[in-house]
């Protein structure tokens, strides 16, 4: 993965994790995740799908603009029945962009997960 497209300064944001300003963590937070995925998940059960993905236009908020993206993401965990259906999470990523002086690209400087379940749902529907 390409990590460049992302401002040094880049924040995460989701219901239950906020990482400031850090490509790094940014980075790590990535690679950790897939991790997780090789770990507790079964081989060959992940899917990332995504359902839409737009480009609105700048405002006040974020001159340059914005990606938003509807996503869905689905896997069994090692320990579920093959009969389960698979852990779902799914909801709107929105990626703000900002231009780097430096070397004159367009890059996301801040990256907000808004999920469609609450991470309760989540953990509960996991640990099943």
């Amino acid at each position: 993965m390409d990590f460049s497209i992302y401002s040094p300064r880049i924040t995460f944001t989701d219901p239950v994790t906020r990482l400031p300003h850090s490509r790094l963590l940014y980075k790590g937070m990535i690679l950790t995740i897939a991790a997780v995925i090789a770990l507790l998940f079964r081989p060959g059960s992940a899917q990332f799908i995504l359902e839409e993905c737009k480009l609105e236009q700048g405002d006040e908020e974020c001159p340059v603009g914005r990606i938003v993206t509807r996503f869905c993401t689905k896997a069994s965990t090692r320990w579920s029945s093959p009969s389960d259906p698979p852990l779902e999470i799914s909801g709107v990523d929105r990626f703000w962009l900002e231009a780097n002086p430096h070397t004159n690209r367009i890059q996301i400087s801040y990256h907000e997960s808004l999920w469609d379940q609450t991470p309760e749902k989540i953990r509960k529907e996991f640990l099943r």
